[in-house]
């Protein structure tokens, strides 16, 4: 079941959520305290509830009477164009579904042929990084897996592509087998974390949401947090030197790497801007810092809110108020009808204007007019 004030409440608390994680990403030190891992969910959360915007019976309704009324009236007041009435809440989903598959498409396209275009321009790989890959693959304690080892120009920086089969493309650039291997195990720690799963998730929901700014927000936060959550997994078992061996790595390879926009449809392991590289380095070392006792304990609290916003988001509903019948007004079957909406309520319309809704038509007027849609009524109500 779906309205078009669940629609908008939905919309709403997701973009919410959203907009609180990039908020709580301003701050260093609570990332390092809750750990990236929690901060992904959080996103998974406000995403998965924008591509569910449906009410599934136990919300809370919060009942606004100022905006909100004269919002849906204007939605589902139709319009007629002849012998055609629509109304502008038809138009905009028709326009919104429009721009979701034009969007959703164009973000698509860079995926699928990213992967056959690197093959086509393959050359061969450098040998320090096939003998760092296969040293990894023979300590990897997740299960086999073949990772293939791609080398092409159009590569300007280590990323993983593809999504079904593990791909690490590579630029021709002279690292030791030490760097390589730091390289490479960030690239298998997003294939762990499934992190290409994701981040085609977050395409989809950002193409659905197209006409919504926090998408660019979810977009950008998320390829950030993800790489934040790779680099916690690479360094989780290092120790101090290897650590700083790794910063040092990722801060080379982000120098002499050449920003394209073909990072944007992978996970690459570090680009050219300075930023988030900075950030990266400097959470590393705050984590370093951090004992694990210490994360615990600002796991459960981190783990509370996000259950908290997880309920949350499923459960209220902003709803319409409109203000009650008067009683000086004479109500007739001639001049109040109602519409049979889907939830299986009635919008009630009182001399051709939007009143409000009704549980049961019974209650108002005995004998009031039902109508199965708006087109019924523009066809049967005299104007």
């Amino acid at each position: 079941m779906i309205s078009a004030t669940g629609l908008m409440s939905i919309i709403f608390f997701g973009s919410l959520l959203i907009y609180l994680v990039w908020r709580f990403l301003q701050k260093d030190e609570w990332l390092v305290y809750t750990g990236s891992r929690v901060i992904i969910w959080f996103l998974m959360i406000a995403m998965i509830r924008m591509v569910i915007p449906f009410e599934l019976g136990f919300e809370t309704s919060i009942y606004l009477g100022w905006g909100l009324p004269a919002l849906r009236d204007f939605l589902i007041t139709p319009l007629v164009f002849g012998e055609i009435a629509v109304s502008p809440g038809v138009i905009l989903v028709t326009i919104w579904l429009i721009g979701a598959v034009i969007c959703f498409s164009r973000s698509m396209f860079p995926f699928l042929q990213l992967e056959g275009a690197i093959r086509k321009t393959a050359v061969p790989c450098p040998a320090e990084a096939k003998i760092a890959l296969v040293g990894l693959c023979k300590k990897r304690s997740k299960g086999i897996a073949t990772f293939q080892l791609i080398c092409s120009p159009l590569v300007k920086v280590p990323m993983m592509v593809g999504w079904r089969y593990p791909v690490i493309a590579i630029p021709d650039m002279e690292l030791s087998i030490e760097e390589w291997s730091h390289v490479l195990r960030h690239e298998i720690a997003h294939y762990d974390n499934h992190d290409a799963w994701v981040k085609i998730f977050c395409e989809f929901v950002c193409a659905v949401y197209w006409w919504n700014p926090i998408t660019s927000l979810l977009r950008s936060q998320l390829a950030k947090v993800l790489e934040l959550h790779a680099d916690e997994v690479v360094t989780q078992y290092m120790s101090d030197k290897e650590t700083n061996d790794y910063m040092q790595c990722l801060v080379d390879v982000a120098r002499i790497s050449v920003d394209s926009p073909l990072s944007n449809c992978a996970l690459a392991f570090a680009t050219a801007k300075e930023a988030p590289v900075k950030q990266r380095f400097q959470l590393l070392s705050m984590s370093n810092r951090q004992t694990k006792e210490a994360r615990q304990r600002h796991l459960v609290p981190s783990m509370l809110v996000c259950a908290a916003l997880l309920i949350g988001a499923f459960s209220f509903i902003l709803e319409p108020e409109y203000p009650e019948l008067a009683d000086s007004i004479p109500l007739s079957s001639e001049n109040i009808f109602s519409v049979l909406r889907d939830d299986g309520q009635y919008d009630v319309y009182i001399d051709g204007v939007y009143w409000g809704i009704a549980y049961d038509s019974r209650n108002i007027v005995s004998d009031m007019p039902i109508y199965k849609s708006i087109d019924e009524v523009t066809q049967l109500e005299p104007s």
